[in-house]
């Protein structure tokens, strides 16, 4: 199978020298003695706003690991597929790279589904596949040997979105709107658990085709329904759409003390149908108008353009000066997978089953945050580092209003994050004190905040 080479523009910005990690995809390698990190995505197409973020994070990722090797090891090539959005191309792509000798890793960033079924030729070539986007199968309970993951687990997001649902708000009908993909019908799933074993009714469902027009028939089908909680299991496309429809429909979530519309219809009072729209985490996106109280589910890590954490702000640092652009996507998965990629080959010998060598990391840092794996555990992400991330009404107290980007008003809901979880060398820089009553950043009401 032939691979289609994605040009990206190539403006010769920052500080780098093009010949140590190129600007622009390549498809092959251009020596053949030096190893090769394989990047593996949808650079065109719907979803292509992940590849686009994983090339510039894994470009950068690479260009860190060759500036930091000795004089006389070869450096590092970044070799860049496009799967086109296809599960089965992507494959092909993965079993390509795995079978180059020179391969030392692949960042993932396709199709998610497909990537479990490329563990035989991984195992094969001794060599470790990272996926950035979406879920491993059995992720929170041990993936195939030669799979990692650095994007939050679904079920670990469905959680918290489930405890919010149920507890902060006191919902009592949630309506999912889901792309119908592989990974929003794992997103509904996990949704779907995560309510009933919280004590929860099972939300309603109703499914939406990439590309197709009919937003506005399925928001009219939740309202029938008389959907508090609106989740979303979809990308970007689908978010602004949404966002439009709501809007269409006069139904944008209000930001004031008569948010809430079950228990109000239940007291005999007349309410307009205005759901809180909640998102998993690639629907945190920059650009979307959606209103103050919206609510996503993701990691610390998706403030690294602007949380004071040390290794955030050298991650950003390096990144403004390489692409010239503050990194407001997922730059930054693409970036840890290279690290891991560059950790392990650094403490290999020819022949190590690089995979293997990998589950011996133990609190390595990768771009701001620690990871620790072993055989049962291939996860970057820890558990209390995935809370909310929301958009703050006007008025409430955020810290750090002012220096927000309007494409990004996005702020941690503190009362969701476990403040120990970044690790005894950023909570500091997070909490003013490690228990969680004084949070420095984002929005820190109680549960009795009426919007958030």
């Amino acid at each position: 199978m032939s691979a289609v080479l994605f040009l990206l523009s190539a403006c010769e910005l920052g500080t780098g020298d093009p010949e140590v990690a190129p600007r622009v995809p390549v498809e092959a390698p251009r020596t053949e003695q030096g190893p090769v990190v394989g990047l593996v995505g949808t650079m065109t197409g719907p979803g292509a706003q992940r590849g686009d973020d994983a090339f510039e994070g894994a470009d950068l990722g690479v260009n860190v690991l060759n500036r930091s090797l000795p004089a006389q090891k070869e450096p590092f090539e970044l070799v860049t597929l496009d799967d086109h959005g296809d599960p089965d191309t992507a494959l092909a792509l993965v079993e390509r790279l795995a079978a180059e000798r020179a391969t030392v890793g692949v960042v993932y960033a396709g199709p998610p589904e497909a990537l479990h079924r490329a563990e035989g030729a991984l195992s094969e070539a001794g060599v470790p596949a990272i996926l950035c986007f979406g879920d491993l199968p059995g992720a929170v309970r041990g993936a195939p040997s030669h799979l990692f993951q650095v994007s939050p687990p679904i079920s670990w997001q469905a959680e918290r979105l489930a405890a919010y649902i149920l507890e902060d708000r006191a919902y009592r009908t949630t309506g999912v709107l889901m792309e119908r993909s592989a990974s929003g019908r794992v997103a509904r799933r996990a949704l779907q658990r995560a309510l009933s074993e919280a004590g929860g009714r099972r939300a309603g469902w109703v499914g939406y085709r990439p590309g197709a027009d009919n937003v506005a028939e399925l928001l009219s089908r939740l309202r029938r329904r008389r959907t508090e909680a609106l989740v979303v299991a979809g990308g970007p496309g689908l978010v602004e759409r949404l966002e439009v429809g709501l809007e269409e429909m006069g139904a944008l979530y209000r930001s004031t003390r008569a948010a809430r519309i079950g228990s109000r219809a239940a007291e005999g009072r007349a309410s307009p149908w205005r759901p809180q729209v909640m998102l998993f985490d690639l629907g945190l996106t920059p650009g979307v108008g959606l209103p103050p109280g919206t609510v996503a589910a993701e990691s610390y890590a998706r403030g690294a353009h602007y949380l004071p954490v040390p290794g955030f702000k050298r991650w950003r640092s390096a990144f403004v000066d390489w692409w010239g652009a503050v990194p407001y996507g997922w730059e930054l998965r693409a970036y840890q997978a290279v690290g891991m990629i560059g950790w392990v080959a650094a403490r290999s010998q020819s022949g190590d089953d690089l995979a293997s060598s990998l589950e011996a990391a133990r609190g390595a840092r990768f771009g701001g945050m620690t990871a620790t794996f072993s055989p049962l555990d291939h996860l970057a992400v820890e558990p209390g580092t995935v809370g909310l991330w929301v958009i703050p009404r006007p008025g409430i107290r955020v810290p750090e209003r002012e220096r927000l980007p309007g494409a990004m008003p996005w702020v941690p809901l503190s009362r969701t994050f476990d403040p120990a979880a970044p690790g005894r060398g950023a909570v500091r820089y997070l909490w003013r004190r490690p228990n969680g009553a004084l949070p420095r950043f984002g929005v820190g009401t109680p549960r009795s905040d009426p919007v958030h």
